[in-house]
């Protein structure tokens, strides 16, 4: 993206700093932004969510308010300081350690209470309305803006997903009309070569296409970029 910008507009000069993390929320997401991204001082935020708030959705209250329905208490004990140089020292200790160890892999797997059986898990999905979502995206629009930071609302692009996605996205779009933030549609132009095996994460092709997207949204609106000449 910062390639895509800096090589569309003369100025000013683009620095994109990438402060997403895996598996986070928009719960997870407004306190980074609160608590780590304002120091930054960044003039815009781009917030892509939705789909890792699904699976809040699939627990009693949609995970609640707080998503304490969701998440648990990480019970992460940090490695000690003989068990760290066996690690630089000893490759079989390192193969000992792993097959010896839950050695979990994601945030999930680590922070994500255990799902409700299968039926449970959907009718919860069938009738979540997203609306801790929805309070989360338009507490981050509202506190970017607070701090004269431009948000800019971007709708997860997907293959063929359960409906509570869409829902989301439907939601974000509702909060950027709602709080006038930039809106960028990328649901709407999905590809299937955008994605990779789980219909979500983004190939190569797909993370070129959500550059190429936000250049073209920004080039449209009336922001104090200037735009290279054309040869």
């Amino acid at each position: 993206l910062e390639d895509a910008l800096n090589a569309t507009f003369d100025s000013p000069r683009f620095e994109v700093i990438d402060a997403g993390t895996p598996g986070w929320t928009t719960a997870e997401n407004l306190i980074n932004l609160q608590f780590r991204l304002l120091a930054l001082e960044p003039d815009m935020v781009v917030i892509y969510e939705g789909v890792n708030d699904t699976f809040a959705m699939r627990m009693d209250d949609e995970g609640k308010s707080d998503y304490s329905n969701f998440r648990q208490i990480v019970n992460y004990t940090p490695p000690s300081a003989t068990e760290r140089f066996l690690f630089r020292a000893s490759r079989m200790y390192r193969l000992y350690f792993v097959s010896t160890h839950q050695v979990p892999s994601d945030i999930t797997a680590i922070a994500a209470k255990p799902l409700p059986p299968e039926k449970t898990l959907l009718e919860n999905l069938d009738k979540g309305t997203g609306k801790y979502f929805r309070s989360n995206m338009d507490s981050m629009v509202v506190l970017a803006q607070s701090r004269g930071i431009k948000p800019v609302l971007m709708t997860m692009g997907h293959g063929p997903w359960h409906p509570s996605l869409i829902r989301l996205n439907n939601l974000t779009r509702e909060v950027a009309a709602k709080r006038g933030a930039v809106l960028v549609d990328f649901e709407v132009t999905s590809q299937p070569s955008y994605f990779v095996e789980d219909l979500i994460h983004l190939t190569r092709t797909g993370n070129t296409a959500m550059a190429r997207l936000l250049v073209e949204r920004f080039s449209e609106l009336d922001l104090p970029f200037k735009k290279k000449p054309t040869s």
